[in-house]
């Protein structure tokens, strides 16, 4: 049920409440205070058990449960942190803020807590458009049949958006050793995309950026240089501000 049909519900209450006062006027002064308290916590009632019921059928709360890996490791599968982290998603339509939540990169997974916080909820991929976590923002690709060569359908870090769009897929692995006195643990794994148009691709260093820039590559090279970019001690900062520099240019 909507708030503002709640809304109407609490109103008919008070007004029905207030019409037995109204037309008892020969109640005494005490009897009526009673008679109000008694009708507040009637729609106090009401009100919280529509919340409930509800809550338990809001779209974001619709997935099938998440079931952690279980396996004893050093790290998390986590993005950022093994606590839930607040943000907010776009989902089925609806934008819900607030939200407190995990993205696991070994499953490429959005995970929140059911409306009861009892259990953890998978969020159907398919209906989140984006979603913001730890100030970054994330959008679902569903790259056509020649771009899925290049990349996979998944969520992808937006670095930058512009003429150029800068995608990072991270991802985390399960390792296992191959020595008894080292530990299993999560490895973090990243992927760079750009995307002109409709066409993606995939960057590895500043060549492969300035391939891509090749109509414009004197003067990308130029910005690069004086500038102090640098594509191998901080690439993800490189590959925007390339990209910014870019999309300057053909605009």
């Amino acid at each position: 049920m909507s708030d503002c049909h709640l809304q109407k519900h609490m109103y008919l209450c008070l007004f029905f409440s207030f019409s037995i006062l109204l037309i008892s006027p020969i109640a005494k002064a005490q009897q009526s205070l009673q008679d109000s308290v008694v009708v507040k916590n009637i729609v106090d009632d009401f009100l919280n058990d529509h919340k409930k019921q509800a809550g338990h059928n809001l779209p974001l709360f619709n997935g099938r449960e998440y079931i952690s890996n279980g396996q004893k490791a050093r790290g998390f599968p986590f993005y950022e942190s093994d606590d839930f982290i607040s943000g907010s998603v776009y989902y089925n339509g609806s934008l819900y803020n607030n939200v407190k939540m995990h993205y696991d990169l070994v499953l490429d997974q959005v995970v929140i807590n059911d409306f009861g916080s009892a259990n953890q909820i998978e969020l159907v991929k398919e209906k989140i458009d984006y979603f913001d976590l730890a100030n970054r923002h994330f959008v679902r690709v569903i790259p056509d049949k020649p771009s899925s060569e290049i990349l996979m359908a998944g969520f992808y870090e937006q670095l930058y958006g512009g003429y150029v769009t800068v995608l990072a897929r991270r991802e985390k692995k399960l390792v296992f050793p191959s020595r008894v006195d080292e530990e299993i643990k999560y490895v973090d794994h990243n992927f760079y995309f750009m995307k002109i148009k409709e066409s993606y691709y995939k960057i590895d260093n500043g060549r492969s950026v300035l391939k891509i820039m090749k109509d414009k590559k004197d003067l990308v090279q130029k910005f690069i240089k004086d500038n102090n970019i640098s594509f191998k001690d901080n690439p993800e900062e490189a590959y925007a501000k390339t990209a910014e520099y870019y999309s300057k240019l053909m605009n």
